[in-house]
């Protein structure tokens, strides 16, 4: 997120460690339009086995014989052979062995932020320390943008966005959204002192 990354999809799935390759996860990404894949794999189990191969199996005998006849005139002997083919199958087994993973794939894509920082809500100790329960906590800073530029730190408590006072962060999103200005005053505690920063607005 520091990067202006952001998650667009993710996987998870038990495979063949084998089978699964750079090529298929860079594919996957380009059809999502993500930039960068992360992937994680971890070995659960081996599977083995035996798979039938049947192969078709012919047996062709040959046979060959005389024959003698006698008669009045003397004996004639007869000569021949033939062969005789029989069609059929064999069943051969061979054992496999795969060695299977548990796969897990994050596809982020790099976006443009309009400041340059992600917000959370404020937990109960921040809220007894400010007195109110109103603003938002600076989670992550995005590098180069001008929430960086202007030294919004995470761990900063944002107050106000202009000169409306900040509820949650679902009402630090909305404001961003129907934002048109060209900056934007943002009102910021840092360790209890108060700090106004004026940040350009970039729109999407």
């Amino acid at each position: 997120m520091a990067k202006g990354y952001i998650a667009v999809g993710q996987s998870s799935f038990n495979a063949d460690a084998s089978s699964v390759n750079q090529s298929q996860l860079l594919e996957q990404a380009s059809k999502i339009g993500a930039h960068v894949v992360l992937v994680r794999s971890r070995y659960t189990h081996t599977e083995s086995g035996v798979m039938p191969l049947t192969l078709p199996k012919t047996t062709t005998s040959y046979s060959s014989g005389t024959a003698t006849a006698y008669g009045p005139g003397g004996s004639v002997t007869a000569y021949g052979s033939g062969t005789t083919t029989t069609y059929g199958s064999q069943t051969t087994y061979i054992p496999y062995s795969t060695q299977r993973s548990d796969f897990s794939a994050v596809y982020l894509v790099r976006i443009r932020g309009r400041v340059g920082f992600y917000v959370v809500a404020l937990d109960d100790d921040t809220r007894r320390k400010l007195g109110s329960n109103a603003g938002v906590r600076v989670d992550v800073v995005v590098e180069d943008s001008p929430a960086f530029t202007n030294d919004v730190l995470p761990g900063d408590i944002l107050l106000k966005f202009n000169d409306t006072t900040i509820r949650s962060p679902e009402h630090y999103q909305e404001l961003l959204n129907t934002y048109s200005g060209n900056s934007v005053n943002l009102t910021i505690n840092r360790d209890g002192t108060t700090l106004t920063k004026v940040l350009p607005f970039q729109r999407l």
